[in-house]
């Protein structure tokens, strides 16, 4: 099940939306798991961003169904951005922001909706595994055998994103659609993983018109700030306030 929600009605000409990534949520990608501070709400109180409104999409993916790719999801997440559109105001655009998997989607999303691509200022992306993600690579080897999960890998049979980011380069030519993206510079570690950077700064640069790595969030943390003033935040507003 896919739906978007708003978060923020500031009045303003453009809306926001966040688009969270693999096995998350609406609720948890974007929330700072201490002070319970979340991102999308940060429009409500930050002067900075008056000029904007903000909204959610939430999805659901598995690590195991073998029967939903990233294809299934971006037609869902599709069909509900027009929905969404077609209930703003005509002269409302959009900047997309997405989080590790929702990178992909809003990219899948804008290449098959001319409604959408037609009304997106700005594709911001965080973490985005263009390349692939290490992480993925290492649930297979555990044994989770999603579509999701292959396509994601590094490295797979059917070369699922070397063909999806040569078609978004392809269509990036006559495209007026900047993207801006940053990535960790942490690795995540866990009792049994070890130490792991979930998404290489080479892969969540590529196809962008910009990059910048934040050395002291990892995967989880770049899209969890506790407040205005943390980095990832000035990251944002500085580039929504370039619109």
């Amino acid at each position: 099940m896919t739906f978007v929600s708003a978060r923020a009605e500031n009045g303003a000409d453009i809306t926001v939306i966040f688009l969270h990534g693999f096995v998350s949520n609406a609720r948890d990608a974007w929330q700072h798991p201490a002070s319970g501070a979340y991102w999308p709400d940060f429009f409500r109180n930050d002067p900075a961003l008056f000029g904007f409104n903000s909204a959610v999409v939430d999805y659901s993916t598995s690590l195991n169904d073998p029967s939903i790719g990233i294809d299934d999801v971006a037609d869902e997440v599709t069909r509900e951005l027009r929905l969404f559109l077609q209930s703003r105001p005509s002269n409302e655009e959009i900047v997309l922001v997405g989080h590790s998997l929702g990178g992909i989607i809003a990219r899948k999303v804008i290449l098959q909706s001319s409604d959408v691509a037609g009304r997106t200022l700005a594709l911001i992306t965080l973490g985005t595994p263009m390349a692939g993600s290490g992480l993925a690579s290492f649930a297979d080897w555990l044994g989770f055998g999603g579509e999701v999960v292959d396509q994601l890998q590094t490295s797979t049979d059917g070369n699922y994103l070397r063909n999806f980011t040569q078609e978004w380069a392809n269509a990036q030519t006559h495209m007026n659609i900047p993207v801006h993206c940053a990535g960790e510079g942490k690795d995540i570690v866990g009792d049994s993983l070890g130490a792991l950077t979930v998404v290489q700064p080479r892969s969540a640069r590529r196809t962008c018109d910009d990059f910048e790595v934040f050395s002291d969030h990892d995967h989880r943390s770049l899209v969890k700030p506790e407040g205005p003033s943390d980095d990832i935040h000035s990251f944002l507003t500085d580039h929504l306030n370039r619109y």
